[in-house]
């Protein structure tokens, strides 16, 4: 459940700031579908309706309808439990961050090309909004893997039914349709432009709106409109545009903190009583001169997730006044230093 903690995580705050282009592959796809992700490189084909848009994030597979109906399917390849699934799930569900009411509780179904999958549906309140959740946790062999679906439970505006209602039929095609194969290579090399310093580009500015070059030692998770790239020590860089440029970095702050509230670990002080598990470093945000940039703001803070204290460097970025961004290195406390001064290049060889 860890793994499905993180990744609902992840992709909240993915939603929360852009919107991807789909992409599709027409050989041998089911009609009406596209390729979200497939290959013999990560042993499996993920087929998903071909008007919604892809979202793939590092080993996180996901589709979902639109920028503005967030209703979206993912799949992921995680570590298989040493217990069966209902004992994996029973026993970890407490970790995830909102209270959930399961309605179908380990439902034997087929998944694709498998057998024997473990299909769960549950119920859960982010804020002030009611969620469903279908997830299917499928064997095969020794790998294991995690399918959900997730929308809202509000009406839609043309019918009586809910948005996870109204898309459960394309659900249905997208779990039918999906393959699972073994895994023989993996996805050949990439091939990336250099500057002078050999930091490689990994952004497409047409998408992002930006070029961004990271060092050697960072791997590329995502070069589309959320470029992110990761350290093997858990580091992480990424940039964005957002969708906060009409309010002030006193908001955009405020915003920030309560999405990490909502998830970050409850820190007790020495007496028991509950103190705040995010900590800004300073007072104020540091202003910050950067080329072909109107304006820039740079926030200093901790938080704590699962017992590990992470350390996070966040630029909130105005070019013009329609155009912002987001850039955030983010590092256990362990290693942040390690890697700040080739992350300051990094943001200084950011062009527009």
């Amino acid at each position: 459940m860890k793994r499905i903690i993180s990744m609902l995580l992840a992709l909240i705050t993915v939603f929360s700031i852009f919107a991807l282009t789909s992409c599709s592959n027409k050989d041998g796809v089911p009609k009406g579908m596209q390729l979200v992700r497939g290959g013999e490189d990560v042993g499996y084909y993920f087929y998903g309706p071909e008007e919604w848009a892809v979202a793939n994030y590092a080993d996180i597979s996901c589709t979902y309808a639109s920028k503005i109906d967030m209703s979206s399917m993912t799949f992921v390849e995680t570590e298989k439990p040493e217990g069966t699934v209902a004992e994996y799930f029973e026993s970890e569900k407490v970790k995830f961050p909102y209270e959930i009411t399961v309605t179908v509780n380990g439902e034997d179904c087929n998944f694709g090309n498998t057998f024997g999958a473990k299909k769960y549906v549950y119920t859960y309140t982010y804020k002030t909004f009611s969620y469903t959740c279908m997830q299917i946790f499928v064997t095969y062999g020794e790998r294991f893997f995690i399918f959900t679906y997730t929308a809202s439970n509000a009406k839609r505006n043309d019918g009586d039914l809910s948005y996870y209602d109204y898309y459960l039929e394309k659900v249905q095609a997208t779990i039918e349709a999906f393959k699972i194969v073994d895994k023989t290579g993996n996805a050949p090399a990439v091939e990336y432009e250099r500057d002078s310093e050999g930091y490689k580009l990994i952004s497409d500015k047409n998408l992002a709106g930006f070029k961004m070059y990271v060092p050697d030692s960072f791997e590329v998770d995502h070069t589309s409109a959320m470029v992110s790239a990761s350290h093997p020590d858990g580091s992480n860089v990424n940039m964005s545009r957002t969708t906060y440029t009409q309010v002030s970095s006193e908001e955009y702050w405020q915003v920030r903190k309560q999405n990490i509230e909502a998830y970050a670990d409850k820190v007790l002080d020495e007496s028991g009583a509950l103190i705040s598990s995010l900590k800004q470093i300073g007072d104020k945000p540091t202003q910050l001169y950067l080329d072909d940039v109107r304006w820039a703001l740079a926030y200093e803070y901790t938080y704590v997730y699962e017992g590990v204290t992470y350390h996070v460097y966040q630029v909130h970025i105005v070019q013009s006044a329609t155009d912002g961004y987001v850039f955030t290195y983010i590092a256990p406390e362990e290693y942040y230093q390690t890697h700040l001064a080739e992350i300051e290049k990094v943001l200084n060889k950011i062009e527009y």
